[in-house]
């Protein structure tokens, strides 16, 4: 299997958002406001590589494609990508707004090899549809790059702990304007995690006007809720592959800490889903691993027979 989403999270993410605290609250404190029981990462990168590699190994997963959760962590990630022997495939955060973008690209695809850049048009405040963009996206798809494109609203709580504050549009945050980044780039590969993360409806319209948007099945599904009617996982993963078809649906967990464990529960009631839409062994190891593979251009593992798809 591929996990097509999971975030690092180091201690260098903690303490970022510690030092950037307006109450000064320590990571210790604010997970403590959380009520969580979530342990802190340790503070040795090694050691917290060696727990992410365990986690992976325990659940059988051969690759993840990893998101750094912040600027700072992006040199942490890139050392721990290195010594992973490939199996944590890195993603870096990126403003295309930002000063310098198209040397910051060259250096982070090119110099530094991450595979991929995570866009966040929606905390950083712009409209991934603007004209500006297009020189940045060349670049981008010069390098094979993949661009990872966050829609809806996010998971506030950790920055809500932090006491940070919240800066978030959410009509940048539609997957409406990716219809014009994706035809104007057709030979880019985008990815929107978490269905859409509740503009679901506007991502199918995109996705069906636009061959290069894959979709990520990862946690949170908190968004399905909230519909109306509310949706189940099977209505969501069923709807997905009517417009997306099978081979543009890419399994991933959201997994954000390795002491705690990879997120299994996520891929238990996937496999559920996989049975309620009648998915054929074949179809559930493509959608497990086999689209990752082929998107990322990993080499095939060789066949072995599967008893069940779930």
């Amino acid at each position: 299997m591929i996990d097509f989403h999971i975030s690092f999270r180091s201690s260098a993410y903690f303490q970022a958002l510690a030092t950037q605290s307006p109450a000064d609250f320590s990571p210790e404190e604010a997970l403590a406001r959380l009520d969580s029981k979530r342990e802190l990462p340790a503070q040795n990168t090694d050691v917290h590589l060696a727990d992410w590699l365990a986690a992976l190994d325990t659940h059988g997963i051969s690759h993840a494609v990893t998101l750094a959760a912040s600027e700072g962590e992006v040199s942490v990630l890139a050392e721990a990508a290195q010594k992973s022997d490939g199996r944590l495939i890195p993603i870096a955060p990126f403003n295309p707004a930002g000063e310098n973008a198209i040397e910051r690209v060259e250096h982070l695809l090119g110099a530094t090899g991450f595979r991929g850049l995570v866009l966040d048009p929606g905390s950083d405040h712009y409209l991934i549809s603007e004209d500006r963009f297009a020189e940045v996206f060349e670049a981008i798809e010069s390098h094979d790059g993949i661009v990872f494109l966050r829609c809806g609203i996010p998971d506030l709580r950790l920055r809500r702990a932090f006491g940070l504050p919240i800066q978030f549009d959410p009509d940048a945050a539609n997957p409406l304007h990716l219809l014009v980044a994706a035809h104007r780039s057709p030979g880019l590969k985008f990815v929107v995690p978490n269905f859409g993360g509740g503009f679901f409806r506007e991502l199918l319209l995109v996705g069906k006007e636009c061959p290069n948007i894959w979709v990520d099945s990862s946690a949170p599904d908190d968004w399905m809720k909230a519909q109306a009617p509310p949706l189940g996982l099977a209505d969501v993963l069923e709807s997905s592959l009517s417009i997306f078809g099978i081979e543009r649906v890419l399994f991933g967990t959201a997994s954000s800490d390795p002491r705690a464990g990879w997120n299994h529960n996520i891929l238990t009631r996937q496999r559920e889903a996989f049975g309620a839409c009648s998915l054929s062994p074949d179809q559930c190891e493509q959608l497990l691993g086999g689209n990752a593979r082929q998107l990322l251009g990993l080499p095939m593992p060789a066949r072995r027979p599967v008893s069940h798809p779930y």
